[in-house]
């Protein structure tokens, strides 16, 4: 039994979320919201991009399959599919412009400004764990190291 944290939950310990609950303020994202907040909202998105789902039933789907789990993710229940669409039509979508912003400055400033002006670009290369629809591993390299590469690695 596994009693590490999850790579999701590895990954939004670097996030600035008082930056991201500023944005919230500044354009109004949770006012008259009972239960499901912009970072709830925010979290489902950002679990979405990285298990590469592309539809709101996807999500849900694979969300509800990981039940046990949502709590140490930072969810704090399960998501109804119109739950999630409701949001993303109605909440302004400034609040996660400008966090994203604010996240680009955050890496460009963690990579320092050389790597900026040499214009070098960074791949992320995940291994999925098939079970739970979850990276279990991520490399982060530059554009010319293949997908291939890392995989060979890990299987020595």
């Amino acid at each position: 039994m596994n009693t590490g944290k999850t790579v999701f939950t590895q990954l939004q310990k670097h996030l600035p979320l008082h930056q991201f609950r500023r944005c919230v303020k500044r354009y109004g994202g949770n006012h008259k919201v009972q239960s499901f907040t912009c970072l709830d909202q925010y979290l489902c998105l950002f679990f979405a991009q990285l298990t590469y789902r592309e539809s709101l039933r996807n999500i849900t789907t694979c969300l509800l399959g990981m039940q046990n789990k949502l709590y140490h993710m930072g969810l704090r229940r399960t998501i109804a599919r119109s739950t999630l669409a409701d949001a993303n039509e109605n909440r302004d979508w400034r609040i996660y412009q400008d966090f994203a912003h604010i996240l680009i400055y955050v890496f460009l400033c963690f990579h320092g400004q050389n790597s900026v002006h040499t214009n070098k670009l960074l791949s992320m290369h995940k291994l999925l764990d098939l079970r739970d629809n979850i990276p279990s591993f991520i490399v982060i390299t530059n554009s010319k190291v293949h997908d291939v590469n890392i995989h060979l690695k890990l299987s020595y």
